[in-house]
């Protein structure tokens, strides 16, 4: 990453100020299911890890991913403290440029990170391989991007995005995420995701 943000930082702010803004589980509730395998890409202290432990279940998986070990640390103590937090738990030490985590997703959250990320190409490589590719009346993986425009520009923002959708994910807006450019980029039904192994 270009530039990581202090654990403390992001904890003083998720805990002082994020759940004012919006509420974590209905902004995913729409796009995550029971027993969906999910990653919080950059989970931080683990904000929305919580929210997408509670949303999956005890049939479903989060893998939290951050490039901080503070960080992972913080994310799993904080869903393992809420008692309606009850999804397995894979904590993911790494550069998200340079993921290798086998096995499909059914969602991922990429939340105020993507500007942070150096490898962007990288990025989009793996997660275009690991978002699930739908079928058999399953719908296609998808991940929701999110960036705060105060600090991060429309095409900036735009930039980021494009390697992602030259490798053929699919794109649409959403509306309402607070002070956020947001998109939802999903894996076209029935694509080949070659590179990634099943679990």
């Amino acid at each position: 990453m270009a530039h990581r943000a202090p654990w403390w930082l992001v904890e003083f702010f998720d805990r002082t100020l994020r759940g004012l803004l919006y509420d974590a589980e209905r902004l995913l509730g729409p796009h995550v299911r029971p027993g969906d395998r999910v990653a919080d890409i950059g989970c931080g202290t683990g904000f929305h890890s919580v929210a997408l432990s509670r949303l999956v279940g005890a049939e479903g998986e989060v893998l939290l991913v951050d490039a901080q070990q503070a960080m992972l640390d913080r994310a799993v103590a904080r869903c393992e403290r809420d008692p309606r937090a009850t999804a397995r738990l894979t904590p993911v030490l790494g550069d998200v440029g340079a993921l290798t985590i086998a096995g499909h997703l059914d969602f991922a959250l990429l939340s105020w990170m993507l500007h942070e990320v150096r490898d962007v190409a990288g990025l989009w490589r793996w997660l275009a391989g690991a978002l699930a590719p739908g079928g058999c009346g399953q719908p296609p993986g998808s991940a929701l991007i999110t960036e705060p425009w105060l600090h991060v520009s429309r095409g900036h923002f735009e930039r980021k995005l494009a390697p992602g959708l030259e490798l053929g994910l699919s794109r649409r807006h959403i509306d309402g995420v607070f002070f956020s450019h947001a998109v939802m980029l999903s894996a076209r039904e029935g694509t080949s995701r070659a590179g990634t192994s099943e679990p």
